[in-house]
Formats: structure tokens, sequence, C-alpha cells
């Protein structure tokens, strides 16, 4: 069998799965969110008992694994791992298990399907090694509930009791192979004018997933920049030129952004809650509905405006299906006519906001919308 023939098996079977787990996100996840803190502070607990008997360094890195050698056994389990600075050279072993049995029968469906798929044109182990590359589907779905549930695992007392490294990392992804992300805390002495130089260099990714929380960072030209799940919140970016950027789930929470530029950036998943935006541009910014491709997924949660300050800002042509702007001010906010009822908006902020319509020759003019009474 040719790669092309067997990917033409798998495609239909993997969008089965998709839909299957995406169905569960995020209320059916987050039933089992206990589960998860409890492993969680059950770590925090072992590391503070290591730390005290001199076994244990500061903590740098902690990670959330999941075991494919416990997937061939029709199991579904992750392991939570504490490295110190010198990550997996850190022999001192310290980890906990968390088993998500409820999400096995998904991976066990999609199993037996491509077993009854393929039936005598592969044999068993490949089928094995499918599963194992297929369950990615699955995991892009527990790393973004990990994601959601770090705030309160970093607000645990057993985790601020630890003793942590001066950058500490939390990251989600397969034991001791690829993983991503999900968290960094930096507490070194940051300067907050090197660090408005380095951001404007934009180096390819190194941006990413940066510690950027209560900084004065405005009037920086960050065009291009990927500052994708980076922490900006409590920060100020007045001003700035974020155009044609990547804020995939960047949490500018808080954060004056007045007069900021995000035209033509990918917000999916963004944080501007409680932001101050007046006049700032988010002409063809994207990060409306949750986007499928090949498996993988784009926008989990929707971008989230609610409680921020949007007075006169620039939204035409934007793609934010699905955004929250529960107790926004859209108050002379520019918005085309045509997504009226497509955004999620009372009646206050309808009657608040100048709508525009394209004339003939393709410009936004301003348009009167009628409102229900």
């Amino acid at each position: 069998m040719t790669i092309d023939s067997l990917e033409q098996q798998i495609a239909p079977l993997r969008e089965a799965m998709l839909q299957a787990v995406d169905a569960y996100w995020p209320n059916r996840m987050d039933m089992h969110r206990g589960e998860l803190i409890e492993a969680f502070r059950k770590l925090c607990i072992r590391i503070g008992q290591q730390q005290s008997s001199g076994q244990k360094a500061p903590i740098a890195y902690i990670h959330f694994s999941f075991l494919r050698t416990w997937l061939l056994q029709d199991r579904v389990i992750y392991s939570i791992e504490a490295y110190d600075d010198r990550w997996y050279v850190d022999r001192n072993e310290c980890l906990e298990l968390l088993e998500l049995p409820w999400l096995y029968p998904l991976l066990q469906s999609f199993k037996q399907d491509l077993g009854h798929a393929l039936f005598r044109q592969v044999p068993d182990t490949e089928i094995d090694a499918i599963v194992l590359r297929e369950f990615t589907v699955l995991h892009q779905y527990i790393r973004e509930w990990i994601r959601s549930l770090v705030p309160e695992l970093i607000a645990l007392p057993e985790f601020l009791a630890i003793e942590r490294a001066d950058v500490l990392r939390i990251r989600a992804g397969e034991f001791k192979d690829f993983s991503e992300q999900l968290w960094m805390e930096d507490c070194t002495d940051r300067q907050a004018a090197e660090l408005k130089s380095w951001l404007e260099e934009k180096r390819s990714s190194d941006c990413m997933n940066s510690d950027l929380r209560g900084l004065d960072l405005s009037g920086g030209q960050y065009e291009g920049i990927d500052l994708r799940y980076s922490h900006c919140s409590g920060g100020d970016f007045s001003g700035s030129n974020f155009q044609g950027s990547i804020c995939v789930g960047t949490d500018f929470s808080g954060s004056k952004l007045t007069g900021a530029d995000f035209s033509q950036s990918l917000l999916y998943d963004a944080n501007f809650s409680g932001c101050d935006l007046s006049s700032a541009k988010l002409a063809e910014a994207v990060g409306g509905a949750r986007f499928f491709h090949e498996g993988m997924v784009l926008g989990f949660y929707g971008i989230d405006f609610s409680n921020a300050n949007l007075q006169g800002a620039n939204l035409l042509f934007a793609d934010l299906a699905g955004a929250e702007f529960q107790g926004a001010n859209l108050s002379g906010a520019l918005i085309l006519k045509q997504d009226a009822l497509q955004w999620n908006l009372s009646e206050e902020q309808r009657r608040s906001i100048t709508w525009m319509e394209e004339d003939e020759s393709g410009v936004p003019v301003p348009v009167q919308v009628q409102l229900r009474e």
C-alpha cells in the first residue's frame, strides 16, 4: 500500500476521532478538572518533600507527558514530572501519574475502525504505529485543557511553597520527546528598554511563550512578530505596531493598548479582557470560528474582549465570529454592517457602534442599521 492510499484510508477516521473529542470540549473535559489539579498538587507536595531533604534543586521545568507504552496497553496516562535547570539530565525522579480513562474509548474506536479499514493490508505493528502517531489529535485538546487550568495550578499553596528557578517552564507533549511550552515564569532582572529592543528584532520563534507581564513596552515596532502564547498581561503596549503579527493565545488581559495596530494579525484565542483598546486598529485581523485542518485545530476558546474598552477602534473586515464582547465598550467602533448578526453583541453595544458598508468603489462608509427596539 502506498503512502498516499494509506493516508486516504486514515483521513476520514482521523476526522471522526477529531469530531468525537471536539464534542468533549470544553465542558465534558472540565468535569474532570479536579483530577488534574489533585495530581498536580500531589506533585508539588512530592517536590517539597524532596527539596526539604536536599534531593531536589529549584524547579525549572514541569512536564505533562503522554506515555506511549501505556497507550499500547489500552490506557491513556500522562506523567507530570519536575526537573531542575538541568532538565532531562536531572536524574532525581519526581513525578505523578494522571490517568484519563474517559478519553480512551475515543482512541479505541479509532483503533477498531482502523483495523477494519486496513484488514490484511498492513501488519498489526503498523496499525499500532498509526494509533500512536494519531494520538496527537487527542493530545492537542488535552494540551489546551491543561493550558486553561495553569492559572489555577500556579495559584495552589503547594505550588507557591516549592523552590523555583528564576525561569520556570510548564510544558506538555510526549515523554522525553517533542513538547510545547504552556507557561513561563521569568523572575530574572528584566529591563523594559532591553526587552523592547529584543522584541523589535523579531527573531523567528524566539519571542514565543515569553513572560512580558507588567512591562512598559509602548511605542514598539513589533510588526510581524510571533508572540503566540506569550503572557503580556498588565503591560503598556500603547501606540505599538503589531501589524501582521501572530498573537495566537497571547494574554494581553488588563493591558494598555490604546492606538495599537493589530491589523491583519492572527488573534485566535487571544485574551484582551479588561484592556484599553481605544482607537486601536484590528482591521482584517483573523481569529473567528474554530479552524480544522488535517486533524489539527486552531481556535479553542475564541477571542476574549470582555470588559475591554474598544471605543473608536477599527474592526473593519475583521473575522471575530464567536468572540466574547460581554461588558465591552464599543462606542464609535467601526464595524461592517454584514457583521451585525454574526457577532455576539448586546443591543446597547449595537446602538453605540458606527456601522459601515462598502460603497460602489469598495470604500467603507457610515450606514444606518435597523435595530430592535
